[in-house]
């Protein structure tokens, strides 16, 4: 029970308290279980801490100083995030530089220097030194984000924060992060896979093989990217994405960037991938053959990478260790990835725009139009000229008769041609129409209301000054017959005879 109290899950100050259960197997979200004239008393909780304990989770914002206070701790723990990760990302890139320098330093044939050496073990202390500093920034970035999280949700019990799934992530941040050469390690027996598989051998430095993965720090370069990204940075970009359910994380600000700026980020990635690759490859493979030079290595797999990473492959280079094939492996594998996704973007480049696909069909349908006038008043003419020369026929009889025949027929062949055309032609009329834009349509239609709504009120205003002009003659005559000048003759015989002669359908003119 006290346990419970601590977390949040029951109210402290009530006679009546409940408990609160996620069971899907109950209706409600929630149970609750009276007890009997019981108050339950913390002498270790404060009157503030009584107060924020009512809620479900444990805080509520029940003043403005309260609610400028959570948001004051919530934003100075971000600030202390990002200054975290900028320090990891720093640690990170220091330890890799340091460990590709004493690597190139080892295995150079130019410089006389061995992993015995003192600058060497002085560099691979530093890297550890780094390491460790490394970790512990981790387990602090987390341990901040545990707490952003429970200023979230408003609980005070830290077993809220720590999940199975944070407790994995940071166990693998952690491995991958703990991996740098060490001081005093030897070397290994690395196999070498000529043609014909022979069973041969070479001593290769271990702290080579410690170097490599290393390169799987850069995913603190992700976090980085997320963190000061104007998406993650902008509050009200925050709101609206958890309003549609919409995380702002790695991928959301790598789609985002692409859409925005695709050719920019598909090369930075492509050469810093290249690069990266090449240099490991060049690791693994220097050590069996001694007589190639360092940067010929390098360079030589930089080519390697490239014909590989577009599925290309002249075989001119090859790697003889089982490291430069899993590299090679990986190369092909983000290749394909990184080709199909630059065929969509540039298939997506390559669209006509909304503005574009609206020009293009306001033309076709201009065109269409005429062709559809052009095509009737082509019919009608044939009509016409048919008429005509039957009409002759007819007035000149067996005079000229083979001339206007022949007329005739030539006439009813194109009239059949002009059918044919304009029933094409509509036909092309009304596929347009069923494949227009919804926009085009929607302003067709506006257009159209709008032009009904114009003649309507022209027809109104025109009504209502008509029976305002009514309206005065009638008043005027209203004024005239209440004048006591008017004089009202008895009616003349014409003008009985007129209204005895009044039909319900028709009335006779005077």
């Amino acid at each position: 029970m006290s346990a419970a109290v601590r977390a949040g899950f029951v109210s402290s100050t009530l006679r009546r308290f409940s408990f609160y259960s996620s069971d899907v197997r109950h209706s409600s979200s929630y149970q609750k279980i009276n007890v009997n004239e019981e108050k339950i008393e913390l002498n270790h909780i404060n009157p503030d801490d009584s107060a924020r304990k009512e809620t479900r989770y444990g805080i509520a914002i029940t003043s403005p100083e309260t609610a400028q206070k959570r948001f004051s701790v919530r934003k100075r723990l971000l600030d202390y995030r990002l200054r975290i990760c900028n320090w990891s990302l720093t640690l990170a890139i220091m330890g890799l530089v340091l460990a590709v320098i004493d690597a190139e330093l080892v295995g150079a044939q130019t410089i006389d220097v061995t992993k015995g050496d003192s600058f060497s073990l002085a560099l691979r202390w530093v890297i550890l030194a780094s390491t460790i500093a490394l970790d512990v920034l981790i387990l602090m970035y987390h341990f901040v984000e545990i707490k952003i999280s429970l200023v979230d949700t408003g609980s005070e019990y830290w077993r809220v924060g720590v999940t199975s799934e944070r407790l994995l992530k940071v166990l693998t941040e952690l491995v991958i992060c703990s991996m740098c050469p060490l001081p005093g390690t030897g070397y290994v027996n690395w196999p070498i896979l000529k043609s014909k598989y022979t069973d041969r051998r070479v001593e290769l430095p271990f702290d080579v093989l410690l170097c490599l993965p290393m390169f799987l720090r850069c995913y603190i370069l992700c976090r980085f990217m997320v963190l000061h990204s104007a998406q993650f940075q902008d509050a009200a970009t925050r709101t609206i994405a958890v309003l549609n359910q919409i995380t702002v994380d790695f991928p959301f600000v790598v789609k985002t960037q692409l859409f925005d700026r695709p050719l920019a980020m598909i090369c930075a990635f492509t050469g810093s991938f290249w690069f990266c690759m090449a240099w490991m490859l060049a690791q693994c493979e220097r050590y069996t053959d001694t007589d190639t030079p360092g940067l010929r290595h390098f360079l030589n797999f930089i080519w390697f990478e490239i014909v590989t990473f577009f599925s290309i492959g002249y075989g001119d280079v090859v790697p003889q260790t089982y490291c430069g094939r899993a590299l090679a492996i990986s190369t092909g594998i983000v290749g394909t990835f990184v080709s199909s996704l630059i065929i969509a973007l540039v298939g997506r480049r390559m669209q006509l725009s909304l503005a574009e696909r609206r020009v293009n069909q306001v033309i076709a349908e201009s065109q269409l139009s005429n062709s559809y006038k052009n095509t009737a008043a082509s019919v009608l003419q044939h009509i016409w000229f048919v008429h005509k020369y039957r009409k002759q026929l007819d007035r000149h009889g067996d005079r000229g008769s083979k001339r206007i025949t022949f007329r005739i027929r030539i006439h009813q062949r194109s009239l059949l041609q002009a059918i044919l055309a304009f029933r094409r032609v509509r036909w092309r009329l009304r596929m347009r129409l069923e494949e227009e834009d919804e926009y085009i349509a929607f302003r067709r239609a506006y257009v159209e209301t709008q032009e009904r709504m114009t003649e309507f009120r022209k027809k109104q205003n025109l009504l209502r000054t008509q029976l305002a002009t009514l309206n005065e003659k009638v008043e005027s005559l209203s004024d005239i017959f209440a004048s006591p000048t008017c004089i009202i003759l008895p009616p003349t015989s014409q003008t009985r005879k007129a209204i005895s002669a009044i039909d319900l359908h028709r009335l006779p003119s005077l």
